[in-house]
């Protein structure tokens, strides 16, 4: 009978499932400092008006979503390449500007973004043009950094009679 118990213990220690690693404080700050790093880089590509520097930002893969505006947009990296080489004729230089950045970590490799934005521009004849509004995201770990998984862009729109704009200048 003695033994019997002891096979039950051997059994139960068996099935139970291992402890996954405590997502610490260390870590979420970690992750914090990281996806910082990578958004300071991903507005300097974005400086370069280069796609090939920018749409690597972007996950390779088909779980790829960017909304603008309440409509979906982009589903691969190749459709943002392309918006963007599209568009580079029509730009002399591109700036973006961020305001109010929170990020936070949902998981080991795992983080949300949501800021203010402004993107700034001048057109070949030196106009300068731009826009502003807000991005929330979901930026992912892989092999080749943090990334854009998900992510929405709305424009702040003309501010309502009697109210006030929350577009970031």
């Amino acid at each position: 009978m003695r033994l019997r118990g002891w096979w039950l213990v051997l059994l139960a220690a068996c099935a139970a499932p291992e402890a996954e690693p405590a997502f610490t404080a260390a870590h979420r700050a970690a992750i914090v400092d990281s996806v910082s790093q990578r958004l300071d880089a991903f507005r300097a590509a974005v400086a370069t008006m280069t796609p090939d520097s920018i749409a690597p930002y972007y996950v390779a893969d088909s779980t790829l979503r960017w909304i603008e505006d309440g409509v979906v947009r982009y589903t691969s990296r190749a459709e943002i390449a392309a918006a963007l080489q599209e568009a580079a004729p029509f730009m002399r230089d591109a700036q973006l500007l961020y305001d109010g950045t929170t990020i936070t970590p949902l998981a080991p490799g795992v983080a949300s973004i949501v800021t203010g934005f402004a993107q700034k521009f001048t057109l070949p004849d030196g106009t300068r043009g731009g826009f502003a509004g807000a991005i929330t995201a979901v930026m992912v770990h892989t092999a080749e950094g943090w990334q854009f998984q998900t992510g929405h862009t709305s424009s702040a729109g003309r501010p309502r009679e009697g109210g006030d704009s929350t577009a970031v200048s």
